[in-house]
């Protein structure tokens, strides 16, 4: 363990991700989770469906309380996201948890999808982060209306950004869930992860 730190202070570890992240790990990604999904139909269907109903029934239970706080549609939306997150995170963990065990040939059981993470905190920083850049980048300057040029500018460089930067988080949760990493230290490992191959990402 001494000898893994003495070394990690010496190289950077941008050149040591690079070292051993396989090469075509993003360029294989969607061909074996093909693969995967295939061999697995039935139970990525199942999970998928009872995570979507799971999604949606806690967006509907969150409307009228969004409705008695807000009046103005735009407000409503954002508070409706920010309101569910908690909940949302906590099934994400549950979501992982389950596809991570699907991935590597193990048993699984739905109830994994129903029993969070003891990281789970670490992975509600993580959605709130991705929803206030998704806020800030994205869906504010969607609504605007009558913008002139420079504020047109402003808008595909805010979309560049929000999507450059999704694709270099997007790892994040897998690391926290998976690797007992922190928020910080999860989006760290995804922005070595995908150094380089940002555009495959």
């Amino acid at each position: 363990m001494a000898f893994d730190k003495t070394f990690e202070s010496y190289m950077n570890p941008k050149i040591l991700v690079k070292l051993f992240t396989p090469p075509q790990i993003l360029v294989n990604y969607i061909k074996e989770s093909m693969a995967i999904a295939h061999k697995n139909f039935w139970v990525t269907i199942s999970a998928s469906l009872i995570f979507t109903l799971l999604l949606s029934t806690t967006y509907f239970s969150m409307i009228f309380l969004v409705f008695a706080i807000a009046y103005e549609r735009e407000t409503q939306n954002m508070l409706l996201g920010y309101l569910s997150l908690p909940i949302v995170s906590y099934f994400v963990c549950g979501f992982i948890r389950f596809y991570l065990r699907v991935v590597r040939g193990l048993s699984v059981n739905f109830k994994i999808l129903f029993a969070g993470h003891r990281r789970y905190f670490q992975i509600l920083i993580l959605l709130a982060a991705y929803y206030t850049v998704y806020i800030l980048l994205f869906k504010i300057a969607f609504f605007i209306q009558d913008y002139d040029k420079i504020m047109q500018i402003r808008i595909i460089l805010g979309l560049v950004l929000f999507f450059w930067t999704i694709a270099r988080l997007i790892f994040a949760p897998f690391f926290v869930i998976d690797a007992d990493y922190n928020a910080r230290e999860a989006m760290k490992a995804s922005f070595l992860m995908t150094s380089g191959k940002t555009f495959k990402t």
